[in-house]
């Protein structure tokens, strides 16, 4: 299961391009925006490869969840996807906004920064949502980490049996 590793990268990545948006409204210089732009995108193919990780993971373990727990991962996988096309949205604003940062237009790269914030206010917005679903279900229930936790009661009754366990 590669979906736990992914996620944490679109996470940390739009938090830092949001702090980099707030700075770029102020900051004329166009090789901050070239990396600016640069963490934008790459949130962006984060949450790409996050949606679809996860998407495998889910119809890999379709078979093994409870109705209650296919609602949470469904919901769960919905969120994902809704942040995954904000991300798109703020990627496209990060596109127009470098291009006006390359032509030296002050006035519409502010506008443009501006509303690339606000939507990466949004995405971060969606990526909190969308993490503490995926928590819960971790957390909570034990979707991904199930078999483990079935696995131990049952080491601990051998365990109590085995003479050893008395010293």
């Amino acid at each position: 299961m590669i979906h736990p590793l992914v996620v944490h990268f679109p996470i940390a990545l739009t938090c830092v391009a949001l702090i980099l948006a707030i700075i770029s409204i102020f900051v004329r210089s166009r090789g901050f925006h070239s990396a600016f732009f640069l963490v934008v995108i790459f949130a962006m193919i984060g949450a790409m490869v996050a949606v679809e990780t996860g998407e495998s993971a889910l119809a890999a373990a379709k078979t093994t969840l409870t109705t209650q727990e296919l609602d949470l991962t469904v919901e769960h996988s919905e969120w994902g996807r809704s942040t995954r096309f904000v991300l798109w949205i703020c990627a496209g604003l990060a596109i127009i906004q470098i291009i006006f940062a390359q032509l030296k237009l002050v006035k519409p790269t502010r506008l443009i920064a501006l509303l690339t914030t606000l939507a990466l206010i949004v995405a971060t917005f969606f990526i909190y949502e969308t993490g503490k679903r995926g928590g819960n279900l971790v957390f909570e229930h034990g979707i991904g980490v199930k078999q483990r936790v079935e696995v131990m009661p049952q080491q601990e009754t051998e365990n109590q049996k085995s003479p050893s366990s008395n010293r």
